[in-house]
């Protein structure tokens, strides 16, 4: 029996019939996709963004937050980074709470070189609920 039969058969959807799920396959056959925490667009959250230089943790300038789960972000710097470089992320928000992380850069964008994919050495857990309480606005990808 196809789909269309079953709908043209019933009027209902709780009177469908059950369905035999034996011809399908549990196993991990389509890609996993990784991406799971929600990324919120925000430009309220101020970034401080530094790179472990010569025996010591320098801030880099010009460093702006594109967007953020508690998972990871997407950043932009006029400092050129390395693909696996860590670095820590400090998170300024306007209620003066303030989030501090290590990451490490993943990607980099292919059109600007100068922003960057970093996924957080560790789930941000108050960083997201702290993310979800402070957004004035409903923005997210």
């Amino acid at each position: 029996m196809t789909i269309t039969d079953l709908k043209n058969q019933f009027l209902f959807e709780d009177e469908l019939p059950p369905i035999e799920t034996n011809d399908i396959d549990d196993k991990d056959e389509v890609n996993n996709n990784r991406r799971v925490a929600v990324r919120y667009l925000r430009d309220d959250i101020i970034l401080i963004l530094k790179k472990y230089g010569l025996l010591k943790w320098q801030i880099l300038p010009q460093s702006k937050l594109l967007d953020i789960s508690s998972k990871g972000a997407y950043i932009c710097s006029s400092t050129p980074l390395d693909i696996n470089k860590k670095i820590m992320l400090i998170f300024a928000f306007k209620d003066g709470k303030q989030f501090q992380t290590k990451a490490t850069i993943v990607h980099n964008h292919p059109t600007n070189t100068f922003c960057y994919g970093v996924d957080f050495k560790k789930m941000q857990h108050a960083l997201g609920d702290h993310l979800i309480e402070s957004q004035e606005q409903l923005v997210f990808k």
